[in-house]
């Protein structure tokens, strides 16, 4: 019994000591982590997830993204895979540091600061592929004269593109835009004269947006 009774507590002792060599490694938790891909459930689940809405919505610059895919890529352009693996990591450190008494204070930390310049670049390229990709619609023959607005046509065509720049004022991407290509340069002139009235118009609308 006696015997029995030192093989037991000896195993345990093994056991113990093990484990909490274990909680004072930092690549316990290190390996953790990334053994239940934590790192890419932050893009595929955490940021996509409902209740962070308004909080991704601000990562991406307010602009609205149609799919969660590309909420996802978005987001692992703004912020790396690779620079959160180091935050966190770094964090991991200077916690087992504090734990094992090497340091006189916690600091544990996700420094965001270097990522968020990112979102304008990533954000303003996000814009232009989805404008090289938008439908460019024939607005069909319009007949212009000097003495304005002549044809109904083209007022129409004032309100299209004023419409479409209310969209892009409240962060969304129209999916089609009217050519100006079939347009004789004395109606570009009159359309853009059109557009730039309605524009400081509705100037306060679009800057509350």
């Amino acid at each position: 019994m006696l015997a029995v009774v030192i093989f037991v507590g000896f195993g345990l002792s093994l056991i113990l000591g093990n484990f909490s060599d274990k909680l004072l490694s930092p690549d316990f938790y290190k390996d953790t982590i990334a053994a239940e891909h934590t790192y890419n459930r932050i893009y595929d689940e955490v940021l996509v997830d409902e209740r962070l809405k308004d909080k991704t919505a601000e990562l991406l610059g307010g602009i609205k993204v149609v799919s969660h895919q590309e909420v996802g890529d978005l987001l692992r352009e703004i912020i790396p895979p690779a620079y959160i693996k180091g935050q966190i990591e770094g964090s991991i450190d200077r916690t087992v540091d504090y734990i094992n008494e090497d340091l006189d204070y916690l600091d544990a930390y996700v420094d965001l600061t270097k990522p968020l310049e990112n979102v304008k670049p990533v954000m303003f390229a996000y814009l232009d592929h989805k404008i090289e990709g938008l439908e460019v619609v024939d607005p069909g023959n319009i007949d212009c004269s000097v003495d304005g607005l002549a044809d109904p046509k083209l007022s129409d065509l004032v309100d299209d593109y004023v419409i479409d720049f209310a969209s892009i004022a409240n962060g969304e991407v129209p999916v089609a835009v009217p050519s100006l290509g079939a347009l004789s340069p004395l109606c570009r002139r009159l359309l853009f004269a059109g557009v730039y009235d309605q524009l400081l118009l509705n100037g306060p609308a679009f800057r509350s947006q």
